[in-house]
């Protein structure tokens, strides 16, 4: 059993993220971890595992036991056998090039044989239904496949008690669903104690044990139906790009499985915008457009790239629903609030055309809403809009179309 007694945290600004917490993870459960944006949720799961403070700016302070003996004076590395961690963002962690070398890194840190590693590669290959993959290099993986591979890795160091970052953030219906049958089968079948973050206790085709709520939102929910129609009939000037044609002020939905090259047409018609067209992208990964040490300079960065009077990007991200602290570091937020950071960055310059790929990952209800609503604002104000999600939910009555990326090419979808 893994327990938490008196479990407290604070982040790197000194807020309280949660106080005093006390739980019980038995093996064979399945444990969501739920709670607004910035509740501490992936801190968390990091700081079960002993990555946080390891890794990251932040105090922990109570006590860590593993089977009645106390481990919170552990470094991550003296755990890793017995407590797995798959974070959010799968590329921080890999440390191989291909997925082979990659699945065979934690077993062979470990210990074991080398015939040993390789029937555990093709085991949890086979359970996830990644064996076509394990000569791909992971840096040519789409995002969904990358998320598979660290969740294959994490599944292969054996351990008892395997922590994931919503880890079908990434994913489409189809190998959501996959990754939920192999999490039950693990709980069920194996007795491993699975803990997953997620915005949605009844994420999919999961029935969790146990949810675990951190902190409670303070960010109202807004319609966007409001404004999500109040684009005028005269906006009507369109961008080719490549037969790729929208017209200003308008949404799209980006949709298809995964692996299929959703991202890569996202890159392709940014870099093939006309001189004429201001374009700008928020990426998969909003944390890689991040430089700076405090959400501060960041932001003041961007005012005086863009010329613009000293807080007219911080005013931006506040219109976003976010009041970030302005100390606290870009890598110590949030996914989505990083997203919120890095939207409001991008957009401090006038947009003519906007590229979002999966905004919505890792975002709760009311955060989704916020969302949806800034997209539709920039829409209503002229700026043609692309969304790449598998989040249909998200995109009902936001987008205007859809298009559907397939083997054979981009397909109109009849709404």
């Amino acid at each position: 059993m893994l327990q938490l007694r008196d479990f407290t945290c604070t982040d790197s600004t000194g807020r309280p993220l949660w106080s005093e917490l006390n739980v019980d993870f038995v093996p064979g459960e399945l444990v969501a971890v739920a709670g607004p944006v910035g509740s501490g949720k992936t801190t968390l799961l990091r700081a079960i595992c002993g990555l946080v403070p390891e890794f990251w700016n932040a105090e922990v302070s109570g006590r860590r036991v593993l089977d009645s003996l106390g481990i919170s004076g552990l470094k991550p590395h003296e755990t890793a056998a017995r407590i797995s961690f798959v974070s959010q963002q799968p590329t921080l962690g890999f440390v191989a090039e291909t997925v082979r070398d990659e699945i065979a890194f934690g077993p062979t840190q470990l210990g074991l044989a080398a015939n040993s590693v390789s029937a555990r590669i093709l085991d949890v290959a086979s359970q996830l239904e990644i064996a076509d993959l394990l000569d791909r290099r992971v840096q040519e993986l789409s995002g969904g496949e990358q998320q598979l591979v660290a969740i294959a890795a994490a599944l292969a160091s054996g351990a008892d008690y395997v922590l994931l970052d919503e880890p079908t953030s990434r994913l489409d219906e189809i190998n959501s669903k996959r990754i939920n049958s192999t999490l039950s089968r693990l709980a069920d079948e194996k007795k491993i104690c699975v803990v997953l973050t997620t915005h949605d206790s009844e994420q999919g085709n999961l029935k969790f044990d146990r949810v675990i709520n951190l902190g409670s939102t303070s960010i109202p929910e807004r319609s966007f139906n409001q404004v999500a129609k109040t684009r005028g009939p005269d906006q009507v000037e369109n961008y080719d790009l490549d037969r790729f044609t929208m017209r200003a002020g308008e949404i799209v939905g980006l949709t298809g499985p995964n692996a299929i090259g959703k991202s890569r047409l996202l890159d392709a018609i940014y870099d093939g915008a006309s001189s004429g067209i201001r374009c700008v992208m928020v990426p998969q990964e909003p944390a890689d457009l991040l430089i700076f040490e405090t959400v501060a300079l960041e932001l003041t960065d961007a005012d005086k790239l863009r010329d613009t009077d000293p807080g007219t990007t911080f005013a931006r991200l506040r219109a976003l629903g976010f009041d970030l602290q302005p100390d606290a570091h870009p890598r110590d937020l949030s996914a989505g609030q990083q997203l919120a950071l890095v939207l409001a960055i991008q957009l401090s310059r006038e947009a003519d055309l906007l590229l979002l790929d999966e905004p919505n990952r890792g975002l709760e209800h009311a955060t989704l809403n916020l969302l949806r609503q800034a997209i539709a604002n920039l829409a209503a104000a002229g700026t043609a809009v692309v969304v790449v999600s598998h989040n249909r939910a998200f995109l009902a009555g936001l987008i205007d179309r859809e298009l559907r990326l397939t083997e054979t090419g981009l397909e109109q979808v009849s709404r």
